[in-house]
């Protein structure tokens, strides 16, 4: 209930849509994007996996801005602006790494153990952000919460990954995109809600209103462009797939020299 109140209560509904949106697309493209990293090897596993930490790092770093942005603490706020670019490599290092582990298959245990390793980057991009998030206020932390963020994190995105990779069931894409969704808004609105801010009366300095709002809307332009970066790098490769299938299968079924069906396979069964 605690959390449910600090949603409702303590921030803009309209932009912890915009949140959501932004939270459900990134991680349908990042899920996309690491299923079709392990479909190949070397290199191109490499590339895949890169692209994979740049569409998780950018589009879990974008819903945590935009969610933070989100937040009204009733006093006026401003940011620390290394501190937020640090968060964003944060994010996208520690994800690059935890599902680089998960890709590995030389124990039994690596996707979960990998997943662990996202679920702990995206708490340590988002405590980060909250360093660089200045309230005019006195800030009190509540433990219990910061502990149960920091578990919900960890635990669901090593569901995620593991079904990802594991795929038990037929659903099991849809599953992990959900499972990761849940572990991002998890961690964040549960540590929201460990939050406790007293104002301070005498500062009256801070960031416009306004000026958040467009701030969050740009971000999520930007990590939305990222996304579809990812989902079209994913249907390029898809194509060309396609189509060295369609040419191989014309070179074995047609005579290189002529282009016409082989005789042979013209020739019905007796």
């Amino acid at each position: 209930m605690r959390v449910i109140s600090c949603i409702a209560m303590e921030h803009n509904l309209w932009l912890v849509l915009l949140a959501a949106l932004m939270c459900v697309t990134g991680c349908w493209v990042t899920i996309g994007l690491f299923d079709r990293s392990r479909k190949t090897t070397g290199v191109q596993m490499k590339g895949w996996l890169f692209l994979t930490a740049v569409a998780a790092g950018s589009s879990i770093w974008c819903t945590h801005f935009i969610a933070m942005l989100a937040y009204q603490p009733g006093a006026p706020i401003t940011f620390d602006p290394v501190l937020i670019m640090a968060s964003l490599v944060i994010a996208i290092a520690g994800t690059g790494l935890g599902f680089t582990l998960a890709s590995g298959k030389s124990r039994r245990l690596a996707p979960e153990w990998g997943g662990v390793v996202v679920g702990l980057a995206i708490s340590a991009m988002h405590y980060t952000g909250m360093m660089a998030y200045h309230v005019a206020g006195i800030v009190e932390w509540d433990g219990p919460y910061v502990v149960a963020s920091l578990v919900i994190s960890a635990v669901f995105s090593a569901l995620a990954v593991g079904h990802a990779v594991r795929r038990p069931y037929r659903w099991s894409h849809y599953l992990a995109i959900g499972l990761l969704v849940l572990a991002i808004v998890g961690l964040h609105f549960t540590a929201m809600a460990a939050v406790a801010v007293t104002p301070l009366s005498f500062i009256s300095t801070g960031t416009n209103p306004d000026i958040l709002v467009a701030m969050a809307v740009a971000v999520a332009v930007v990590g939305l462009i990222v996304a579809a970066t990812g989902f079209a790098s994913y249907l390029i490769d898809e194509r060309g797939r396609l189509e060295s299938f369609e040419r191989l299968q014309h070179l074995a079924l047609n005579d290189a020299l002529t282009g016409l069906p082989q005789p042979g396979l013209l020739q019905r069964p007796p």
